[in-house]
């Protein structure tokens, strides 16, 4: 048996009239002019579920679409096939980008295997470039800002251009006078100790520089790769004692590293 649908016809002069009455399918239901309100029908309510049709213009019926969804001050999202895919703006972050101009405009001239392994070891140290045809960048640790200048430390200082790499060691101590002569490096008990030294002094305290040979590189290696390192400022009339932190060996070891993957074939 076919059921036919209801149908509301439209008349040349926007009037409507119905089309003789039909049993109305549970499955089926169309709809072409403004739907008479349930009221002005037979008074029957329309089954649970199911979209209750609204007039709308032209003789067409807005079904299950809510009023507030229709504001014109709110946009409509669209979900399902055919819907416009949402635009993602793309956006990342290199670490370069976080790097002085001076330290970036410096590694890309450096071979390309060693430039992030370069770059990050100078982000943590005090950093100056030289203008001229030869460019070069100096260094010393600590980064301004990490360390207090009131405290002691030991870390690296040099120099790099073109062909050229400068490399020291720098002990610094900030304290009561010790008059100090020479340092030593003590690395879970193992011993090293400078020859005498001339040691630089203001009213803040004594510091020293040494260019770091193959025989003091081996030291500081050792002393890195300890669990206990001390740095010891010894003069004539006694010593003081520096703790050689986590930090500072990490501030070491860092430029090490950068340094070997420069000079790596």
């Amino acid at each position: 048996m076919f059921v036919l649908p209801v149908m509301v016809l439209a008349t040349a002069c926007g009037g409507s009239r119905p089309a003789p009455p039909v049993s109305p399918s549970p499955d089926v239901a169309r709809v072409d002019a403004p739907a008479v309100p349930p009221s002005a029908r037979s008074g029957r309510t329309p089954p649970r579920g199911r979209p209750i049709p609204r007039p709308g213009p032209a003789g067409r019926a807005i079904v299950g679409v809510p009023r507030e969804a229709r504001s014109r001050d709110e946009t409509l999202i669209l979900e399902g096939p055919g819907a416009p895919s949402p635009v993602v703006e793309a956006f990342s972050e290199r670490k370069s980008d976080f790097w002085s101009p001076c330290v970036r405009d410096f590694v890309e001239t450096q071979p390309a295997a060693a430039r992030e392994t370069l770059g990050e070891a100078l982000s943590l140290y005090s950093t100056t470039c030289a203008t001229g045809p030869a460019k070069r960048l100096e260094f010393r640790t600590p980064r301004s800002g990490r360390t207090p200048p009131a405290e002691s430390h030991l870390g690296l200082s040099g120099a790099l251009g073109p062909g050229t790499c400068e490399l020291s060691l720098e002990a610094v101590y900030r304290g009561e006078p010790v008059h100090a002569e020479r340092i030593t490096l003590i690395a879970d008990g193992v011993r090293w100790s400078s020859p005498r030294l001339d040691f630089d002094r203001d009213d803040g305290g004594e510091s020293v520089t040494l260019p770091l040979s193959r025989a003091l590189a081996r030291v500081v290696a050792r002393a890195i790769d300890a669990h206990d390192t001390v740095l010891r400022f010894e003069g004539a009339s006694g010593y003081e004692d520096v703790v050689v932190t986590d930090e500072m060996k990490q501030d070491l070891r860092v430029m090490i590293d950068a340094l070997d993957a420069i000079n790596r074939p």
